[in-house]
């Protein structure tokens, strides 16, 4: 038996070798070089195919030769077009050529194949700094523009330049100066219209916002006008109205009856006499009572409301963009019962409701509060849908 399981272990490793094998051999004859170079690169290093070893070394070779042939041809006629939007296709093929060369290097030499070497470091410097002139020159002439959408496009084409290029010429503060250009301000504000009295922190809590909460990368917003800054749009929130509902309690009550098993009692014929089952046994029966409760079930209610529209303002032309009413209200309620006469009576609803008790009324400043905190979520949600 354990020289069935080695055989059987022997042949397996044999079908995965020749898979193996066959899978690179696919991949070059497809074009895929880079993917044959990998898949032949992962089996030389892990050791565990030395009777394909010779065929591992034979495809490498050939795919890192077919595929630098193909970076280089592909290289050469981009360059005779003398279009500068290809320059970064070839910076990147040079990057490709400089990574097969690391990426096969451990390995080198091999017997049974040759590899040649270069450095590309001269054409990848040469490149780099044809990508940032490129982008540069791009981005200056958007920023030129002066609109949004065009510093917008700016930033993105300096951010590469800086990604491929760091520290070139001053790319650190045009990027910020682009960021700044593109970026829509909006300044928010609070008012009172409502005539009514309000809570003096009601204010300061409506517009406690987090600005991590709404800022995104074109958009900052500010709770306090700042006089250096040239908001691009307003958003008011305007207090058109606030109500507290008088504290409301009223009860209910109700008579419940019910009829109940109390004890049991020999079940008798008209005659008076005790009538018997089949086996000569008395018959006995349920006594039933009938049993009486006053329940009696408590109310307590008090709401708050305010009410206010939301305005957002395009600053250059002092045009209404968009007009949003925003509601809020906040409910108290609590319910509770007491009880008079026998308890049997109730079902498990009556019963829970004995569990509670009366609250007291929340005051007119916490509803207020209360409903403001709705408000700002309320007020929250809909300044992201709007940017």
């Amino acid at each position: 038996m354990h020289k069935y399981y080695t055989l059987l272990w022997i042949f397996s490793g044999l079908i995965v070798s020749c898979n193996s094998v066959k899978r690179t051999e696919k991949s070059l004859l497809s074009g895929d070089y880079d993917k044959a170079i990998e898949m032949a690169v992962k089996q030389l290093q892990s050791g565990k195919q030395a009777k394909n070893h010779k065929s591992f070394v034979a495809l490498l070779g050939d795919a890192y030769q077919k595929a630098v042939e193909a970076d280089l041809t592909q290289i050469n006629y981009l360059e005779s077009l003398q279009n500068e939007e290809f320059v970064d296709r070839i910076y990147q093929t040079y990057l490709g050529l400089r990574d097969r060369q690391q990426k096969i290097k451990p390995l080198l030499p091999l017997q049974g194949a040759k590899f040649v070497l270069n450095d590309y470091t001269e054409q990848i410097v040469a490149y780099r700094d044809k990508v940032s002139v490129y982008h540069y020159a791009i981005a200056k002439d958007m920023m030129k523009r002066g609109q949004k959408a065009d510093f917008r496009a700016a930033y993105d084409e300096l951010v590469h330049v800086d990604q491929v290029n760091p520290n070139y010429k001053d790319i650190r503060s045009k990027i910020e100066e682009a960021k700044y250009l593109g970026t829509d301000f909006v300044i928010m504000s609070l008012h009172n219209k409502s005539r009514q009295f309000i809570p003096n922190g009601l204010p300061d809590q409506l517009m406690n916002f987090n600005p991590n909460n709404l800022n995104k990368k074109w958009t900052v917003f500010d709770m306090d006008d700042n006089p250096k800054t040239n908001y691009d749009f307003a958003i008011d929130i305007d207090l058109e109205h606030l109500e507290v509902a008088p504290e409301q309690y009223y009860i209910e009550r109700t008579i419940i009856e019910k009829q109940i098993v109390d004890g049991w009692t020999y079940l008798k014929d008209k005659r008076g006499e005790f009538i018997k089952d089949s086996l000569g046994n008395k018959i006995k029966t349920d006594n039933y009572l009938t049993v009486r409760c006053e329940f009696t079930e408590h109310h307590q209610y008090k709401a708050a409301h305010i009410g206010a529209n939301l305005y957002l303002t395009q600053l250059n032309n002092k045009r209404t963009l968009r007009e949003e009413p925003l509601e809020a209200e906040i409910i108290f309620e609590n319910h509770y019962a007491t009880i008079r006469g026998d308890r049997r009576a109730l079902e498990s609803n009556h019963l829970n409701l004995m569990n509670a008790g009366p609250l007291p009324f929340p005051t007119n400043e916490q509803m207020i509060y209360d409903a403001g905190e709705q408000l700002k979520s309320k007020i929250v949600y809909s300044v992201k849908r709007l940017f």
